[in-house]
């Protein structure tokens, strides 16, 4: 199975409420995932996992918009495998502490996408 590490810019929309966590290096766009009603995962075309977009992001992370604004750190793990495509994450503001609650979404791998493993860390970048 395929592990990569991705260094990870973000870019928050408080009038939207939408939380945009995307790859620092440029990659040519494949296609994206529905994981669920909120959350979108966007791959290259090698289907490396290159973004993920939260709509509604306060709400569903149960955090404030002021504190998604200044997030320090952001980790988030992609998992796929034949079956499944999972998503775990946690966000961090600048006084280290988690904030909100974990993010862990599942959706069928309806793409066929190749079975891999990446993790996007915000603060290595």
């Amino acid at each position: 199975m395929m592990i990569k590490e991705l260094k990870m810019k973000q870019d928050y929309d408080a009038s939207n409420d939408s939380l945009f966590i995307y790859a620092a290096e440029n990659h040519n766009y494949k296609e994206s995932l529905e994981v669920s009603s909120n959350i979108i995962l966007d791959f290259d075309e090698d289907y490396i996992p290159r973004a993920i977009e939260i709509l509604g992001a306060s709400k569903i992370l149960n955090i404030n918009k002021n504190s998604l604004k200044h997030l320090s750190n952001v980790d988030v793990l992609v998992d796929v495998s034949e079956e499944l495509v999972h998503i775990k994450a946690s966000f961090t503001v600048s006084n280290q502490e988690t904030i909100g609650k974990p993010l862990d979404v599942k959706t069928i791998n309806d793409l066929s996408l190749p079975q891999l493993q990446a993790h996007f860390e915000l603060g290595k970048v």
